[in-house]
């Protein structure tokens, strides 16, 4: 019975011992095939476990079946298992079924006979992921969390890069809503419950941690600009006795916001911050020309975000709508020589 069965099984699971031709030249050349026809070693007969110990009902069919045994006595005869699990051989052009071997990898197999489990999802529109400051807490709604198959924790951090303090955003999984107040960008971080018997049904798949996002993005204020110059121009002579007025506007109640005003020279960079007063929903601060030097400058704003809730809100919308950072010069006081008189006298050399 060549290329009976592969490996080294025990002796005792040939039918004949003296049909083991394993030490054969090519006896190993099947051995990486998917599928074969199975051997009388591997599938054994009444009153033979086999190699792959098989019971009688296991190795039994409804009709004859071909092995790859030969027959120990004649040539042109196999071995093939009848209805009942015995053996028995016959001629080899007799037209008899076949029923193929195949190796199976288990752990492979448990892999892909693993659970899916749908990844959960903020919303069902990026809309419902992205929503803007408001003074109040903000829900956003998960969708397809299963608390039996996963876990979540949630974070988050500021428009600065700053940590958000966890007691300022969780998640309720009796509502599956997700609660946050403050700006910034916030990851939920999904873990499997059970990773041996689950995987992620997404298009990554795989047994990892997955990552959802969503955001709070700061209020964006008003901006306005203006000065008492003659005809709003942003060109005085120095000292003349001019204010400039920046306004940032539409604060939410409850609110306090840090506002300052900047002013940059062009030549060599110096700076001068003037603070803005908040009012309720404004903050203004008054920027006194007439103490600006020579020179021409640039004339600009930011919120101070160690004040009060200034974190949650952003003016980039309002210095562009506000032609800022805006240019101006200060001049030098021109002379006038109107009503000066000369006196001269001349003088005789001789």
């Amino acid at each position: 019975c060549p290329n009976e069965a592969w490996g080294t099984p025990d002796i005792e699971k040939y039918y004949n011992s003296d049909m083991n031709y394993s030490a054969k030249s090519h006896y190993a050349e099947w051995s990486g095939d998917y599928l074969w026809l199975p051997s009388l070693a591997e599938t054994g007969y009444s009153g033979l476990a086999s190699v792959w110990n098989l019971s009688d009902a296991q190795r039994s069919n409804n009709i004859i079946t071909w092995l790859r045994s030969g027959n120990d006595n004649n040539a042109g005869h196999a071995e093939y298992l009848n209805t009942n699990g015995n053996y028995k051989s016959d001629l080899t052009l007799q037209s008899y079924a076949v029923r193929p071997a195949f190796h199976l990898d288990l752990t492979q197999a448990a892999t892909v006979t693993a659970i899916p489990v749908q990844m959960p999802t903020v919303g069902a529109t990026a809309a419902d992921r992205s929503k803007t400051y408001n003074a109040a807490e903000q829900m956003f709604a998960l969708q397809n969390y299963d608390a039996t198959q996963m876990s979540v924790t949630v974070s988050g951090v500021d428009p600065s890069g700053n940590t958000i303090d966890a007691a300022h955003v969780s998640f309720d999984a009796a509502t599956e809503q997700f609660t946050a107040k403050y700006a910034g960008k916030y990851t939920a971080q999904f873990t499997l419950a059970d990773p041996e018997e689950t995987f992620w049904w997404d298009d990554a798949g795989g047994k990892g941690d997955g990552i959802l996002t969503f955001e709070i993005t700061p209020k964006q204020l008003t901006v306005s600009l203006v000065n008492n110059v003659v005809g709003d121009l942003w060109e005085w002579v120095v000292r003349d006795p001019y204010t400039a007025t920046l306004t940032v506007s539409e604060i939410l109640s409850g609110d306090t916001v840090g506002l300052k005003a900047i002013c940059t020279a062009d030549a060599g960079g110096a700076k001068q911050e003037i603070a803005a007063t908040q009012s309720g929903t404004q903050t203004v601060a008054t920027i006194d020309l007439s103490q600006i030097a020579v020179g021409t400058y640039k004339l600009t704003a930011a919120l101070d975000n160690s004040v009060g809730e200034s974190i949650n809100y952003s003016i980039s919308d309002g210095l562009t709508a506000s032609n800022m950072p805006r240019p101006f010069t200060v001049r030098a006081k021109t002379a006038d020589l109107t009503g000066v008189g000369w006196l001269h006298t001349v003088q005789d050399t001789d």
